[in-house]
């Protein structure tokens, strides 16, 4: 038996980390939407931007939440549950999810 080094490689795009964050994000209850843009399945990923590190991966994430939603306990709960998500599914590391909230949504 030869015993060489496993030089195998898996990458995962940034398409589909963008695809899981915003699949976790839209799981919240508060969360309306992504961006102020009507989003289809065909790009649910639209309002996120993840960027690649020697470290991990940085998510940027922009969400709509329903009116009468406190905000910054919202806004940690995106960023807890996105970063979970994606370390569970992938074992990327997640050096930081930025969360903006672009609107506030009625009913």
């Amino acid at each position: 038996m030869n015993n060489k080094e496993n030089t195998s490689n898996i990458q995962i795009s940034e398409d589909v980390i963008a695809v899981i964050s915003a699949t976790a994000a839209l799981e919240i209850e508060e969360v309306s939407g992504l961006t102020m843009q009507n989003i289809s399945k065909k790009n649910i990923s639209k309002g996120v931007v993840v960027s690649t590190m020697d470290e991990g991966v940085v998510v940027d994430i922009e969400v709509s939440l329903k009116s009468g939603t406190k905000m910054h306990e919202v806004s940690k709960h995106v960023q807890e549950k996105v970063k979970t998500v994606i370390e569970s599914m992938t074992s990327l590391t997640v050096c930081e999810v930025n969360v903006r909230v672009v609107a506030v949504i009625e009913g």
